[in-house]
């Protein structure tokens, strides 16, 4: 996976800080959108909580600057940072997360790709769950 973006390192820089940023810049072997995530309830909510207690903490940094409250991506790569994992891989403690497994691209079990065709085979499999009355969107 490729190191953080010049975009996440910009954000952290304003909205967290500049030497949080270049220590993550330095240690960080991946940059993580929200994607997927999977995870058990109890394990969800720990994510969700971790990610609105960093997202207070930028806030009350930032003093609410507008270009802070706008995406998860840099808060996610700092909450990870801050839990201590920096590469992808199995962490079996990720410091209030619990156990984190991160999969490097195009390896782990979510699709990361769109395409038509993509797209399509989505729609079908909608619609046949929606047959079978599924989980309808």
């Amino acid at each position: 996976m490729p190191v953080l973006s010049v975009w996440v390192i910009h954000r952290l820089s304003v909205c967290i800080s500049e030497r949080d940023a270049q220590m993550m810049q330095a240690k960080l072997r991946f940059n993580l959108c929200g994607g997927t995530v999977r995870a058990t309830a109890d394990a969800l909510d720990r994510f969700a909580a971790g990610m609105a207690r960093i997202s207070k903490e930028v806030h009350e940094r930032a003093g609410f600057k507008k270009m802070c409250a706008l995406n998860d991506q840099p808060l996610l790569n700092y909450m990870l940072y801050r839990n201590g994992v920096t590469r992808p891989g199995k962490h079996p403690a990720a410091g209030e997360l619990g156990p984190v497994h991160i999969f490097a691209l195009f390896s782990g079990p979510a699709l990361t790709i769109k395409t038509p065709r993509v797209c399509s085979i989505f729609e079908t499999r909608n619609q046949q769950g929606r047959a079978r009355g599924g989980w309808a969107n």
